[in-house]
């Protein structure tokens, strides 16, 4: 944050911008939990969940093609629409795919990967400037979700679980 409020910011800003820069992210995390569950259940886990990476994808090249502050406050807001729909839907996704066993563990384990990603923009972050910390972004985008049964066994079609 420092080098978005120092003197050559590729983002110029006052301190009022970057509080909101920050903030803006719980707006879309707190906007798309409930449409992302009714959508789940409608099309799907795997669908939504595939959907928050080209979210995400979306919000670091707005960063990467704006220099503007609108532009990080459209990147943020995306981002935390992505963060809203892994939040609702993933746990869902989870407790489908594992074994009573696991499921406890794979929680955790999505809580450990979420604060592994924290720390690593926060110890990038002082060090490189705003492209550089898009383009080490940019590959946790990437996501492949395996396909979950139960979905289409909850349609009533065997065709549709395949």
């Amino acid at each position: 944050m420092p080098r978005l409020l120092g003197e050559g910011s590729e983002v110029p800003m006052t301190d009022w911008q970057l509080s909101w820069v920050v903030s803006v992210i719980e707006f879309g995390g707190v906007l798309t939990p409930v449409p992302a569950a009714l959508l789940a259940d409608k099309w799907g886990r795997k669908p939504l969940l595939l959907l928050s990476g080209p979210l995400n994808l979306a919000a670091w090249i707005i960063v990467l093609a704006s220099k503007s502050v609108l532009g990080l406050f459209a990147s943020r807001f995306i981002q935390g629409m992505a963060m809203g729909i892994m939040f609702s839907v993933l746990p869902v996704y989870l407790a489908e795919i594992a074994s009573t066993e696991l499921r406890g563990s794979l929680g955790i384990f999505v809580q450990y990967c979420w604060h592994l990603g924290l720390i690593f923009e926060y110890s990038i972050g002082p060090f490189l400037n705003v492209d550089q910390v898009a383009w080490a972004s940019l590959p946790s985008s990437l996501v492949n979700v395996p396909s979950v049964e139960y979905h289409g066994l909850s349609e009533g079609t065997e065709q549709a679980s395949r």
